[in-house]
């Protein structure tokens, strides 16, 4: 709530405290309208055989050096809010520090948020993960992690159109040019989707995880550039016997340009930038 990670969303927060459930529900009661559950410092928890989904952001945030064991659990339908302009990154688990055990879960249905549309630049899609690990030396094991998609970048928008000139009048006040189309705006680019990111950490163990349909967001498409205002009327000429010609019209505006387009999004199925990782038998299928 308002003390939360979130104003605008409940939170379960667990803090110099403990959580102990088998066989438990955590859900929203309407939509995606919680943040997750966190396990924070001096805090120990054990999620077994239990559901936890309709998230807005996280599934489980563990920060704390007590060991936190998830196993057999189902973690899914996590959806990132939409773009501000940026939408909002999603994960299944989130470890920030310590040894924990993650065994046997099954996390699946994760999409970040879309990015925001018509402005310049549009925003960019949220990123999903199915397990982040921040640093510590968790064990990984068993888990199937499957259909984390993050989001697309939004659309650019449209540029304005060019002022029309102003009609002539009379020789000595011509018709004016048309003003220039607005630049179409940028599009926002795609989030990445990633089944297990590790950071930093010192033996952590990832083995006999199956990760599959991962899938970077969709680029935003660019905006069209505005069109140029229309050219002046030429003044109307005399009539005879002193007649004079009319003048001539002005020429149209230039059109804008159009925005550049967004890049999509990255999928991988692991990606550490940690060393000394025991990453053993993991089966990765279906990288979009």
């Amino acid at each position: 709530g308002a003390s939360g990670f979130d104003p605008d969303l409940i939170e379960l927060i667990i803090e110099d405290g403990q959580l102990a459930v088998d066989s438990a529900i955590f859900e929203a009661a309407e939509g995606y309208q919680w943040h997750g559950i966190y396990i924070l410092q001096n805090s120990f928890a054990d999620i077994i055989n239990s559901e936890i989904k309709d998230s807005a952001a996280y599934g489980v945030w563990i920060d704390t050096m007590i060991q936190v064991n998830l196993e057999g659990n189902e973690i899914h339908n996590l959806h990132g809010k939409p773009g501000n302009p940026n939408g909002k990154d999603v994960t299944g688990v989130y470890i920030q520090k310590g040894d924990h055990s993650i065994i046997d879960n099954e996390i699946y249905d994760l999409e970040g948020g879309d990015g925001q549309s018509n402005i310049d630049p549009a925003g960019s899609g949220g990123k999903a993960y199915g397990i982040r690990i921040l640093d510590g030396a968790s064990n990984i094991y068993m888990n199937l992690i499957r259909d984390i998609t993050a989001g697309n970048g939004g659309d650019g928008a449209q540029g304005y159109p060019g002022k029309d000139g102003n009609d002539g009048i009379g020789p000595n006040l011509p018709a004016t040019e048309g003003g220039a189309g607005g630049k179409g705006g940028d599009a926002g680019n795609g989030g990445s989707a990633i089944g297990i990111f590790i950071n930093t950490g010192d033996g952590i163990l990832i083995d006999e995880n199956e990760i599959s349909n991962i899938t970077g967001g969709n680029a935003g498409y660019a905006g069209t550039g505005g069109a140029g205002g229309a050219g002046g009327n030429g003044a109307a000429g005399e009539n005879a016997p002193f007649g004079q010609p009319g003048g001539d019209g002005a020429n149209g505006g230039l059109g804008g340009n159009g925005g550049k387009g967004g890049q999509g999004g990255d999928a991988i199925g692991i990606y550490f930038v940690a060393e000394n990782i025991l990453c053993n038998d993991n089966d990765i299928h279906t990288i979009h």
